[in-house]
């Protein structure tokens, strides 16, 4: 059971990593981390893509009254938005999208964030780029 925000994210922004490097090279995206200066270049021709979390509902799911026995169900959203050269992009985007979606079916961390609906919209042309949305939703229980 992640303790906090902060455990949840990292995992799952290392789900998020460990997705990316699997992908085919000659496909693989670069990645702008969330409250990271990317260390690439957003220049026409390149892929990249960009995971934000964003956690929602915090609800108490027991009637436990004493610290360290109440147990709280966080809810959120993962969005991963995917951008690819503009003429042959779709194809790009498809295949990197594809390997984001298919690895949270069904997947949970070993704390226990589990994942739900993963779902892939494509948005269309956004300047020099095709732009997908990767979208999953999220729950964990803390203790507290």
């Amino acid at each position: 059971m992640p303790s906090t925000l902060t455990q949840a994210r990292d995992e799952i922004l290392d789900r998020v990593r460990v997705l990316v490097a699997s992908i085919d090279a000659a496909v693989r995206p670069e990645v702008a981390w969330p409250d990271v200066q990317p260390s690439f270049s957003r220049a026409p021709g390149t892929s990249w893509v960009e995971p934000v979390i964003r956690h929602a509902t915090s609800e108490q799911s027991t009637l436990a009254a004493q610290p360290g026995s109440r147990v709280w169900t966080q809810t959120g959203t993962l969005l991963v938005f995917v951008y690819t050269p503009s003429g042959n992009g779709m194809k790009k985007s498809d295949i990197i999208s594809q390997v984001i979606q298919n690895g949270f079916r069904g997947f949970a961390t070993a704390s226990g964030v589990w994942f739900k609906k993963p779902t892939v919209v494509e948005t269309g042309a956004s300047g020099a780029w095709q732009q997908s949305i990767f979208s999953v939703e999220f729950e964990y229980y803390q203790r507290m």
